[in-house]
């Protein structure tokens, strides 16, 4: 283990941190260090995505468990966009075991911005309208 990848130096604390919640090896945390140093990474650097070059940030780290371990505050909610919110949607029911192995789920399209159709191996369809409400003032 070295000094600086758990140690020594504070810089760059995210990717210390991150490295040590996802078990990373002394080694592979001293080459992240190293390459944040030689690539001017930001500051809140926390990990490299070696496909395309890019330094993932505090800013784009949103779930709240991987925040709190990161000793962040949690991101404020946002209104939700729909096409996002239906999109999520679709991608939870093809996810779902018990959607795709206990019902038959075999497909789910989107028809337009807010609705969805389920069809299921045992001939049965399914619409879904998905309708966002903003709070009233």
């Amino acid at each position: 283990m070295t000094d600086d990848a758990f140690g020594g130096n504070e810089d760059y604390p995210y990717i210390r941190s991150w490295g040590r919640m996802r078990g990373s090896a002394p080694d592979y945390l001293a080459y992240l260090l190293g390459l944040a140093r030689a690539q001017n990474a930001p500051a809140d650097a926390v990990e490299f995505r070696h496909r395309d070059g890019h330094w993932i940030t505090t800013d784009e780290i949103w779930a709240a468990d991987s925040r709190r371990h990161l000793g962040l505050d949690p991101i404020p909610p946002i209104a939700p966009d729909l096409d996002l919110v239906v999109a999520e949607i679709g991608n939870a029911m093809r996810c779902s075991r018990w959607m795709t192995d206990r019902n038959g789920l075999r497909e789910v399209q989107r028809l337009d911005m807010n609705r969805l159709r389920m069809t299921f191996t045992t001939g049965f369809t399914g619409d879904l309208h998905v309708e966002i409400i903003p709070p009233r003032p």
